[in-house]
């Protein structure tokens, strides 16, 4: 009992960041209603200007531990912004529970194997049993696999449900807590992002907004409610 009322009263820091621009994020500047196919779009020749300056933003934070989604465009901004603390030694957690919510290709992620070819110095064990570890409408599940998933989000297209997302913020919320680090930082995405903030508004390309999370507080859908 003791040991629970101390952790329901210790309050975690955890700075939340947007990826860098994306080559989806440029095409949708100017084609809003279009998919260009970008696959686990990376981050654009601004994106990597954006993570030098995320890098200088980040110097005065201090971090124990760094969270990112598995898509490409989190991992780079990852990779780049926090190169100092990872450096120091800073331990990282690649978790799907924060990837982008489905909307374009840009937000349908790869299997680990191929992430791992373009990020050998990462861990992706928390999506390696599932080689596709993003949404996928449940009539589909037993249709896609690591092979055919582009073929099959062309000619089915679906969007992630509200009800999908929040349940992922709720399950982030409660893995964040019960973490032992007391100052977190997590690289991921504008739809999850706001809707983890509980925010009318996106995050701009690598904003970073502090975020205190305490045990026992309201996830943001039952605020609303």
């Amino acid at each position: 009992m003791e040991e629970r009322r101390k952790q329901e009263g210790t309050t975690k820091m955890v700075y939340l960041v947007r990826h860098a621009e994306s080559t989806h994020n440029v095409y949708a500047a100017s084609h809003p209603h279009d998919d260009p196919l970008h696959w686990d779009a990376r981050i654009s020749p601004l994106g990597h200007t954006q993570v030098e300056q995320l890098r200088e933003k980040v110097k005065s934070i201090q971090v124990d531990l760094i969270v990112c989604s598995p898509m490409s465009r989190a991992i780079q901004t990852m990779l780049g912004g926090f190169k100092d603390k990872i450096d120091q030694g800073v331990p990282v957690v690649i978790h799907p529970l924060c990837r982008e919510a489905i909307e374009n290709a840009c937000d349908i992620g790869r299997p680990a194997a191929e992430l791992l070819a373009d990020f050998a110095q990462l861990d992706f064990s928390q999506i390696a049993s599932t080689p596709v570890w993003w949404f996928v409408p449940p009539a589909l599940a037993h249709t896609i696999n690591e092979k055919n998933y582009q073929e099959v989000f062309e000619s089915s297209r679906w969007h992630e449900p509200p009800e999908s997302i929040a349940e992922r913020v709720s399950a982030f919320k409660a893995w964040l807590l019960d973490q032992p680090q007391n100052r977190i930082a997590v690289v991921s995405h504008s739809t999850f992002l706001r809707d983890l903030l509980g925010a009318k508004e996106k995050m701009e390309n690598c904003h970073v907004e502090p975020m205190p999370l305490q045990a026992g507080e309201p996830m943001p859908s039952q605020q609303n409610t």
